[in-house]
């Protein structure tokens, strides 16, 4: 979601990997560790999306074709900045398997 172009909201506590989700009304919320695999994942994303192409460049969705006789390109979202001869491409696998 960091890639799309509009305001980039996170759900507090989204980047550190918490799973438990609570309204904002809610102050007292339940202790919980941060997942260190999510957190450096997280950071590396927000790094690269943070650079000029995904922010002054135009936005394409990009639609993805089947290779040969497989179709778990069907799994597959892709889109694409451009800015001048910059390319920013994001293709994502919304799927539990491969594509």
């Amino acid at each position: 979601m960091a890639s799309i172009p509009a305001l980039r909201l996170f759900h507090d506590g989204q980047l550190e990997g918490k799973r438990i989700h609570l309204p904002f009304q809610l102050v007292d919320e339940p202790e919980e560790d941060s997942d260190t695999e999510v957190l450096e994942f997280c950071r590396r994303v927000l790094t690269v999306c943070d650079g000029p192409g995904f922010h002054e460049g135009k936005w394409n969705l990009v639609e993805v074709s089947h290779a040969e006789s497989n179709a778990t390109h069907d799994n597959l979202l892709a889109w694409l900045w451009r800015d001048g001869q910059r390319l920013e491409l994001v293709v994502v696998n919304y799927s539990s398997g491969p594509a």
